[in-house]
C-alpha cells in the first residue's frame, strides 16, 4: 500500500514538474517569438522607410510641378499617388484617406511623419504646415527643399562609401591575427602549440582576443560617422 502511495507521489510530482517545465517552456518560446516578429517587423520598417527616401526627390518634384500647373495641394498628392508606386504614393493615399474621413491635412501629415521617421519628410510636413497657416510660395519651397535634400543624399552617398571602405579594411585587420595563427597551425604545429597548452600561452591568448576586442570596437567607433 505504502509502495502503491509512493508511485502516485512519484507520479503526480512528476505531472506537476512537467506542467511547469511545459509552462516555462512555452514562456520562453512566446517571448522568443514576440522577439522575432518585432526583429522582423523593425526591418520591413527600414526598408521601407529606405525606399521611401529614395523615391521621396522624384516624388517631391512631381508634386510641385503639379502645384505649379495649377493643381491644389491635396489634388497634387492624388496625382503623385496615381503615378509613383511604391511607399510613396502608397503613403500619399493614407494622407488622402484620412482627410476624407475627417482629418486635416495638417494631422494627416503628421500621422504620415509618425509612421515613418524619415528626417527629409519632416522638414517638408513642417514647411507645408507653416506654408498654410502664414502664406507663401510653396512652389519655390518645394524648390529650395528638393535641391537642398538631393545635396544631402549625395553627401551621405560619399561618406556611405567612406564608412564601408573603413569598415572592410576594420575586418581584414581584426581577421589578420586568427589567419596567421591557422596558417601557423597548419605549417609548424609544434611552434604554435605551447600558445594554447602553457598557462603563459594562454593568458597572452586571453590578452591578445582583449586588446582585439577593444581595438574592433574604437576601430567602429572612428569609422561610422553619423549625420
Amino acid at each position: 500500500m505504502m509502495a502503491f502511495l509512493g508511485i502516485i507521489c512519484a507520479g503526480v510530482a512528476a505531472f506537476v514538474f512537467a506542467s511547469l517545465a511545459a509552462g516555462r517552456l512555452q514562456q520562453v518560446f512566446a517571448r522568443l517569438a514576440w522577439r522575432v516578429k518585432r526583429i522582423v517587423a523593425n526591418y520591413k520598417l527600414k526598408r521601407r522607410t529606405r525606399k521611401f527616401e529614395s523615391q521621396f526627390v522624384d516624388g517631391l518634384t512631381l508634386v510641385s510641378n503639379a502645384i505649379r500647373s495649377g493643381l491644389s495641394l491635396q489634388q497634387a498628392f492624388e496625382m503623385a499617388s496615381l503615378e509613383m508606386q511604391g511607399p510613396f504614393g502608397e503613403e500619399l493615399a493614407q494622407v488622402l484617406a484620412d482627410v476624407r474621413l475627417g482629418a486635416s491635412v495638417e494631422d494627416a501629415l503628421h500621422n504620415m511623419e509618425v509612421r515613418l521617421e524619415c528626417e527629409d519628410l519632416n522638414i517638408v510636413v513642417q514647411a507645408i504646415c507653416i506654408l498654410r497657416e502664414t502664406g507663401g510660395n510653396i512652389i519655390e519651397t518645394f524648390q529650395i527643399i528638393t535641391s537642398t535634400i538631393r545635396e544631402r543624399q549625395k553627401v551621405h552617398g560619399k561618406i556611405r562609401v567612406l564608412t564601408t571602405q573603413g569598415l572592410a579594411q576594420g575586418v581584414i585587420i581584426f581577421c589578420m591575427p586568427f589567419a596567421l595563427a591557422i596558417l601557423l597551425y597548419l605549417i609548424a604545429p609544434d611552434f604554435i602549440r605551447p600558445l594554447f597548452t602553457t598557462p603563459l600561452g594562454l593568458l597572452l591568448v586571453m590578452i591578445g582576443l582583449t586588446l582585439q576586442f577593444i581595438g574592433a570596437f574604437i576601430m567602429k567607433k572612428i569609422v561610422m560617422i553619423r549625420v
